[in-house]
């Protein structure tokens, strides 16, 4: 007795030849499709772990406090500009993640995980990252440690993370970048917690987004973070840190190639209608359009804007712990009449008119300028609208 089998069908042609097959391959009507769902026999019973609903027996049976506390150990943290590298850190070498290097054509393995044979540096690149001939069969694609377990699977094999998150990903939905880190010390731990069942997702997640700050490095991943919550999730944030670009090796100002980005990252702020703590950085005062889009932010407690230190700073001051963020994490308060009087009418829910806003952008301008020496109060600082 011989068994029929169904040639492999190939790229070039893919319908196969035998109709019988086409025809089965053929989509249904939707009303077929309705009655073979509604008379689809019952899936089999789940089995259950007897231990696990045990543990899940034990945790349900303490009081609501105890639980939020036990939330809230499992998955608070600091302001990740506040956290200092771990005892087990092992940082990517010989920089940030990603098989990239200026050398061209030649490129020593981006994590220690990885090997390294002195013969061939031109190894862990893929079909984007390589110059010259590619062989996938002997070729070992860079996998990133950076990338979250959480992420869609790679559609195109060819491809390392990085390439992939640059040319399809980011095409297709919002994702933070993989080269932006050194380690994993600043990564969120215990997040799978969440995924135990319903009612630890509901009680853990409402510690999660409220007690939690969300720092973001620059305007962009802000946007990126924004597009993917649920309303009722935004409602629950109440700590935002926004800095414009986290820059540890120089102490340029920052610049803005994209001004419409931040304006729209600022005016997203506005979403979070509990918010309750704001952080911002002090570059956000130094463009009247940046100042005018923060006139619709609420903030319930306190707003402070931050300067970040040099890095003259930063040396001649000594850490028991080395930072992840050492110019970030050395912030100070900025104390100047824009400040104080966008800080005051956030959080009173006041906001200022367009006109007190550009005289006092402009008053702050002329001290920065030396054409002001004092910072007296304005007459009229604190009109409100």
């Amino acid at each position: 007795m011989t068994l029929e089998v169904n040639p492999p069908v190939s790229i070039a042609h893919p319908f196969s030849r035998d109709p019988t097959v086409r025809l089965n391959r053929r989509s249904k009507p939707r009303r077929v499709e309705q009655a073979r769902r509604k008379h689809r026999p019952p899936p089999p019973p789940v089995e259950f772990d007897p231990a696990a609903c045990a543990l899940l027996d034990r945790i349900f049976s303490l009081p609501s406090e105890i639980r939020t506390t036990i939330y809230y150990h499992l998955l608070v943290q600091p302001t990740k500009w506040d956290l200092t590298h771990r005892k087990d850190c092992d940082p990517f070498r010989p920089g940030p993640p990603g098989p990239r290097t200026f050398t061209s054509g030649l490129i020593p393995p981006a994590y220690p995980s990885l090997p390294f044979v002195e013969e061939d540096l031109r190894q862990n690149l893929c079909a984007y990252c390589r110059s010259g001939s590619y062989q996938f069969e002997s070729q070992s694609i860079c996998v990133s440690p950076a990338r979250s377990q959480w992420a869609p699977p790679h559609t195109n094999p060819f491809l390392c993370d990085l390439c992939y998150a640059e040319l399809v990903r980011s095409h297709r939905e919002p994702c933070p970048p993989l080269d932006s880190l050194s380690c994993l010390c600043a990564r969120r731990r215990n997040l799978s917690f969440l995924l135990l069942n319903r009612q630890i997702h509901r009680e853990a997640g409402f510690v999660f987004w409220t007690e939690n700050c969300f720092s973001f490095e620059k305007p962009a991943l802000l946007i990126d973070f924004m597009a993917v919550l649920r309303p009722e999730v935004c409602d629950l944030i109440s700590r935002v840190s926004l800095m414009t670009s986290v820059d540890e090796d120089g102490d340029e100002e920052a610049v803005f190639d994209r001004p419409k980005v931040v304006v729209r990252a600022l005016k997203l702020l506005g979403q979070c209608r509990n918010l309750m703590h704001l952080e911002l950085d002090e570059a956000f005062l130094s463009h009247v359009r940046f100042v005018r889009a923060l006139r619709g932010v609420k903030v319930g407690r306190s707003v402070i804007f931050v300067r970040r230190s040099t890095r003259r700073e930063l040396i001649s001051t000594e850490f028991m712990m080395e930072p992840i963020w050492g110019k970030v994490a050395m912030r100070s308060v900025v104390v100047d009449s824009l400040a104080e009087q966008m800080a005051w009418s956030m959080s009173h829910r006041r906001p200022l008119t367009r006109r007190c806003v550009k005289r006092l952008f402009e008053r702050r301008e002329r001290m920065r300028l030396g054409l002001v020496d004092t910072d007296d109060e304005l007459g009229e600082g604190s009109e409100s609208g």
